[in-house]
C-alpha cells in the first residue's frame, strides 16, 4: 500500500482543480461538498476533496484502479493518500519554501496547460468548418515548428547526469508582492496571446463561459473576468501544494547516506541474482565483470557482442513505389544470404563455398530455393537502385523537437551524400573521444533519421551477437533486419579494434542507412569488484554513465523509495487526526 501511496501522493492536489465543478457530483449542495471528511492538524479535507480524488482515479487516466479496488477499498486508498497529503504539505511549510524560482516553474505550468486547452478547443472550431488546422496549433509532431504560441519542451537529447546524492539547499522564499506580479503577468500574458486570431478570441470565450457556468452553479456572483481570475488562483494554490511536497521530497531524499560499501554490495547482489536467471547460454541480457583490456558491462549475449546505432533516410515515395514495381525488391535476410553465396562462387574459380564468409548461405541440395530470385536479376535491380539514391533528400529537425527551417520559413532538406560527409567528420575528428563520438552521432540520429524505430530505441542502439555463425538463431535482433545492413555491421565490427568506433554507409530497399558500430566486448571472468574499477568503466558509449553511477542510481531510487514514507510515518502521531466522513456512501451520499 505504501509504494501506491507515495506514487499517488504528488499527483493529489492537482485533481482537486481540474475535478472540480464535475458533473459527476454537482447534485451535491455547496454544504455537502464543503463538509469536512477528516481534520489533519490545521488542514482538512472536504467532502468534495475526496469525491474529486475518488473520480480522478476511478474515471480518469489511471482507470485501472476500478478494475483491483472494491469502492470501499479504492475509498481506503484516496482517505490515507489525502491525510499523507496533509501531513506531507504541513510539514513541507515547516522545512522547505516555495522560491521565486518554483513560482515561474508553477506559472510557466498553468500557462502551457490552459494555452494546450484553448489550442484543443481552436483545433475543434476548425474542424467543425472542415478547414484545415493551422500548423501553430498542430499537435502532431511532423508540423510542430518554431512561431508556435508557447515554450518547447526541453531537449530531448539529454546527456546523462550523475545521479550522487547533492544536500539540498532551502532558498529565499518568494514574496507575496512578487506572487501577486507574475499572477498578473501571467493572466495578462494568456489573455494577450488569445486575443490573436479571431477563432482563438471564440476558442477562449467559450473556456471562459464554462468558467462563469461552473461558478454560477456554485451560487456565486460572478462575471468572466471574475471566473478567470479565480481559476488561476486555483490552479496556483494547487500547484503549490504540489511543489511544497515535491521540494519536501527533495530536502528528504538529499540526506540520504549511500556509503561506497553499500554501492559494491548491491552491484554483487545484482550479479548473483542475473547469473542465477541466466544459465543456459541463451542470447539475455545478463551482467559481466571483466578487466584488464576490456570494459565492464552490465548486459551482455552470451559470446559476445556489439552495438550497432544507424540512420536512415528514405527513398523518395515516387521513387519508392517505381522500386517495389522491380523483380529485385523485397528480398530477406535469408534469400540475401544465398544470393551473396551465388555472388560468392561466381566472382573467382578459387572461391569455394568451404573458404566463402560467413554472410554467405547454401542451401542443401534437397532445398527448395525455387522461390529465390535468380543472381543476374537480382544484380541489375541492385545497379538500377543504386541510382536512387542521389534523390534521397529528407526534411529534418533541430535537437529541440521542432522543424528546421531557413529564415524564410522553409523548410530545410538534407542529402544523403551531406549526412554521411557529416557522420564521416565526427568518425575522423582526432579531437573526439569514442564517447564524444557517439554521443555525436546519437544527437544526428535524432535530427535526421526517419527510422520509426529510431527515437524509442535503446541508447546503445541495435545488439548483435559477435559470432555471425548465430545469424539463424531467430532469437537474435539481427534476423530482423535485411541483409545488406547485417552484412555491414558485421564488416564494421571486424574494423573495431584499437578504437570502439567505425562508420560507414549501406544501400538498402529503405533507402541510406548510416551505421556506426562500438562497444567490441569479449566474456570474462566474474571479478571482485572495486570502487576504482567500477567508476573507472563506462557503461554506456552514448550517455557515459559509469558503472559505479548506475548502481548508486538504482540504490539510490530503493531507498527514496522508502524515505519519504517513513518520514511521513515518523511525525504522523505528532498529528491529531479526525475522521468524520471516510466511508463511501458517507462520501457520495
Amino acid at each position: 500500500m505504501k509504494k501506491k501511496i507515495i506514487g499517488l501522493l504528488v499527483c493529489v492536489c492537482m485533481c482537486f482543480s481540474f475535478f472540480a465543478g464535475c458533473s459527476l457530483y454537482r447534485e451535491n449542495s455547496n454544504a455537502k461538498k464543503a463538509a469536512v471528511a477528516i481534520k489533519v492538524g490545521d488542514e482538512v479535507v472536504t467532502r468534495e476533496d475526496v469525491q474529486n480524488f475518488y473520480n480522478s482515479l476511478y474515471y480518469g487516466s489511471n482507470a485501472i484502479y476500478r478494475y483491483i479496488y472494491t469502492e470501499e477499498e479504492l475509498t481506503d486508498l484516496v482517505v490515507n493518500t489525502l491525510v499523507n497529503n496533509k501531513i506531507a504539505l504541513q510539514e513541507a511549510k515547516k522545512k522547505v519554501v516555495i522560491t521565486s524560482e518554483d513560482f515561474d516553474e508553477i506559472t510557466n505550468s498553468i500557462k502551457e496547460s490552459i494555452l494546450g486547452t484553448i489550442d484543443e478547443r481552436e483545433r475543434a472550431i476548425f474542424e467543425k468548418k472542415g478547414e484545415s488546422i493551422p500548423e501553430r496549433i498542430c499537435n502532431d509532431d511532423d508540423c510542430k515548428d518554431e512561431t508556435h504560441h508557447h515554450e518547447k519542451t526541453a531537449d530531448p537529447f539529454v546527456e546523462f547526469e550523475s545521479s550522487k546524492v547533492e544536500p539540498s539547499v532551502v532558498g529565499e522564499p518568494v514574496t507575496n508582492a512578487e506572487k501577486k506580479e507574475k499572477t498578473a503577468a501571467l493572466i495578462v500574458e494568456i489573455k494577450s496571446n488569445c486575443a490573436e486570431f479571431e477563432t482563438r478570441k471564440t476558442a477562449f470565450s467559450e473556456y471562459l463561459a464554462e468558467l462563469v457556468q461552473s461558478e454560477v452553479l456554485a451560487g456565486k456572483t460572478t462575471n468572466a473576468t471574475r471566473a478567470f481570475e479565480n481559476k488561476i488562483n486555483e490552479l496556483i494554490e494547487s500547484y503549490e501544494e504540489q511543489k511544497y511536497i515535491e521540494n519536501l521530497e527533495e530536502y528528504i531524499n538529499s540526506r540520504i547516506e549511500i556509503t561506497d560499501d553499500e554501492v559494491i554490495e548491491k552491484y554483487k547482489e545484482i550479479i548473483k541474482e542475473q547469473k542465477q536467471k541466466y544459465t543456459d547460454g541463451s542470447f539475455a541480457k545478463t551482467y559481466e565483470s571483466a578487466t584488464n583490456d576490456t570494459y565492464l558491462y552490465m548486459d551482455y549475449s552470451n559470446g559476445g557482442y556489439f552495438h550497432v546505432q544507424h540512420i536512415l533516410l528514405q527513398f523518395d515515395d515516387a521513387d519508392l513505389l517505381e522500386l517495389k514495381a522491380l523483380t529485385g525488391f523485397g528480398v530477406g535476410l535469408d534469400e540475401y544470404r544465398y544470393l551473396k553465396g551465388l555472388e560468392w562462387l561466381a566472382e573467382d574459380g578459387s572461391h569455394t563455398k568451404e573458404n566463402a564468409p560467413a554472410i554467405c548461405y547454401f542451401p542443401a541440395d534437397d532445398e527448395d530455393v525455387s522461390a529465390f530470385r535468380s543472381l543476374d536479376d537480382w544484380k541489375s535491380y541492385l545497379s538500377i537502385r543504386a541510382g536512387y539514391v542521389g534523390n534521397i533528400s529528407s526534411e529534418f529537425k533541430n535537437l529541440d523537437g521542432t522543424i528546421a527551417k531557413n529564415e524564410q520559413g522553409e523548410k530545410l532538406k538534407i542529402s544523403a551524400a551531406e549526412l554521411v560527409e557529416k557522420v564521416e567528420a565526427i568518425t575522423n575528428d582526432t579531437e573526439l573521444s569514442d564517447l564524444e563520438k557517439a554521443q555525436e552521432f546519437r544527437k544526428l540520429r535524432y535530427q535526421y533519421g526517419t527510422d520509426p524505430g529510431n527515437e524509442t530505441n535503446d541508447i546503445f542502439g541495435y545488439v548483435f551477437t559477435t559470432d555471425i555463425a548465430k545469424l539463424d538463431d531467430s532469437s537474435l535482433s539481427a534476423k530482423g533486419f535485411v541483409g545488406e545492413f547485417v552484412e555491414e555491421a558485421y564488416r564494421l565490427y571486424g574494423e573495431l579494434g584499437s578504437s570502439a568506433i567505425a562508420s560507414s554507409y549501406v544501400i538498402t530497399d529503405n533507402g541510406i542507412h548510416i551505421l556506426m558500430a562500438y562497444d567490441k566486448t569479449k566474456n570474462g571472468e566474474i571479478c571482485e569488484p572495486t570502487k576504482t574499477d567500477m567508476e573507472n568503466t563506462i557503461i554506456s558509449l552514448v550517455y557515459g554513465q559509469d558503472v559505479y553511477d548506475y548502481v548508486y542510481a538504482l540504490l539510490l531510487k530503493e531507498k527514496e523509495e522508502k524515505a519519504f514514507n517513513e518520514y511521513v510515518d515518523s511525525v504522523r502521531d505528532g498529528y491529531n487526526i479526525e475522521y468524520k466522513l471516510t466511508k463511501y456512501k458517507e462520501i457520495f451520499k
